[in-house]
Order: structure tokens, then sequence, then C-alpha cells
């Protein structure tokens, strides 16, 4: 079994508005990715929200998600995908402190939207690996994601990449036995984790460049 990780945790300052609300291609580019994810072959996706969160649930309404918050997303990526990857039952408080947030935000009462989307994650599912994907990266294709998923069951590795032009992108593959190395990692960003010669790491080349696209300003769309 396969978990999805979108990274939707950021503050979106270069595009001056939550830019996984804008429409990418005729969805939500959150939606998009959402879905890709799970036409790929994902077995279920868990979203890291921190900045902007209750504006991006709105749109993922009746969508099967899991999510995580992150009440520090200005500590980066990096902070995201450890508590996305290995949420504990006391990372559990912070969905809570999230669900009470929205719930009683100005005095209002729960809409059928909060109340439906807040799904936190099943502790007691276990996943052979875990696809981090950025949710400002939404061109991905869904062959992508078949692609890496069927070369983690063809090889050994500490993490699969995907690969365009020779050039690293996303999604990324962790098979689970990566996943306390990463938790216990105490560099900078995953790409530091990554190039530790001790790891292998096997790039997946694909022919897909949308890999390699973040948006990240108005101009990108």
């Amino acid at each position: 079994m396969v978990l999805g990780l979108v990274l939707a945790a950021g503050k979106s300052e270069r595009m001056g508005q939550p830019k996984l609300a804008m429409y990418y291609e005729g969805e939500p580019m959150l939606r998009a990715v959402v879905r890709k994810l799970y036409d790929g072959g994902c077995d279920q996706v868990r979203i890291v929200f921190g900045h902007h969160a209750e504006i991006l649930l709105n749109l993922l309404y009746g969508t099967d998600i899991e999510i995580v918050y992150n009440e520090n997303p200005d500590e980066g990526m990096l902070s995201s995908i450890k508590i996305g990857i290995a949420p504990t039952r006391e990372r559990m408080e912070s969905l809570t402190i999230f669900a009470k947030s929205m719930h009683y935000k100005d005095g209002k009462r729960p809409t059928e939207t909060t109340t439906w989307a807040l799904k936190g994650p099943d502790l007691d599912k276990q996943y052979d690996a875990v696809m981090i994907q950025p949710g400002d990266i939404p061109g991905f294709t869904v062959q992508t994601v078949e692609t890496m998923i069927a070369a983690m069951e063809d090889s050994q590795a500490d993490a699969w990449i995907a690969t365009c032009f020779s050039k690293r992108g996303h999604p990324l593959l962790l098979p689970t036995a990566s996943i306390a190395s990463v938790v216990n990692f105490e560099g900078e960003s995953l790409r530091d984790w990554l190039r530790d010669p001790s790891r292998k790491v096997i790039e997946v080349e694909t022919d897909d460049p949308g890999v390699l696209k973040d948006y990240d300003t108005p101009e990108d769309l």
C-alpha cells in the first residue's frame, strides 16, 4: 500500500494569495494533485496543512483525505514532511487545536464542509511507502505516479525520485524502512538527506517535464 503525502502548509508569499486554491487546468491546484495521486495508484492521500488551511480544506469537499496540521509551517518543508510521514498521538493534538479553531472561528457554528474534512490519520494502518508531492507542483502525470510505484516494486532503495532530462523533481517515494531516518534527520532539508552517499537513491527517469515545474508567482501560471 502506498500513502500519498501532499505538502500544503506554505504561506504563498510570492503568489500574493493561497496558490494551491488557484485554478490549474480547470480545477484548484491542490485538488488536481490529490486526484492524480489517487488515479496513479496511491491507496490513501494525506495532506499537511498550515497557512490558509481552512480555505484549502473547503476546496476538497467530497474527497477522501486525511489531514495533519503543522503548527509551525515556517520552519520549512522538512518539518511538514516529518509530521506527515510519522504522525503520532501527541502530534494529533495539533489537529485537535486546528479543528477547534475552525469550528469556533468568529463564533460561527461548524459548517458541513469543515465537519466532513476533519479526518485525521489512521495510526494503525501500515503502508509500504510514502509518495511525497508538494502541492505547488501539479503538472506531473498519472503515468508518472504509476511509473514510480512500479520502480519501487522492481527494486530496493532508500528512496526513488522522479527525474526528467536527468534533473530531479517530484514525486519522491520513501519506503517505510526510511521513515525513521528522515524523522530523526537534523539537516535543513530532505535534499540534504538524499545527498548522503551512504543512501541508495534511484532516479526514475520520466518524459514528464511536469515533475520539475513548481508555481510560485502569477507569471508561472
